[in-house]
């Protein structure tokens, strides 16, 4: 047995995200998410440590674009903070993964695109002592 010693609660969440980094799109398959991070899985890039990404992805309707600051990278993916908390995309994702128990993961369209008008902004932090 292990003891998990994360100090927020986690939903696993196996949806398709978009790690933007250098004008390169990659797709990952999310592991799980909390109000301040995300895990994916993805052996297709390796990003160093500190350095700010972007992550898109869709749950619902709802398409959510965040940035994030890669924390570690190992085998199995890419451990990656939020700018900005999101209490409310937990709150959303843990409604999400009990109503679609058992379904295929939600993947985003081979071609989105993010408009301005469907973007979310997160605001940037007012000081590093928001990380």
């Amino acid at each position: 047995m292990t003891v998990d010693t994360r100090y927020q609660p986690r939903v696993d969440l196996g949806i398709e995200v978009q790690i933007v980094h250098r004008s390169r799109s990659i797709r990952a398959l999310s592991q799980n998410l909390s109000r301040g991070g995300i895990f994916l899985n993805t052996t297709a890039i390796k990003i160093p440590t500190g350095t700010f990404v972007g992550l898109e992805f869709a749950i619902d309707d709802t398409t959510w674009q965040i940035d994030g600051l890669v924390v570690r990278q190992d085998k199995a993916g890419i451990g990656a903070i939020f700018r900005v908390p999101q209490p409310e995309l937990f709150k959303i994702a843990a409604n999400y993964k009990k109503a679609s128990a058992g379904k295929p993961p939600h993947k985003l369209p081979a071609t989105s695109k993010i408009s301005d008008a469907t973007r979310r902004k997160t605001p940037a932090p007012s000081s590093n002592a928001d990380y």
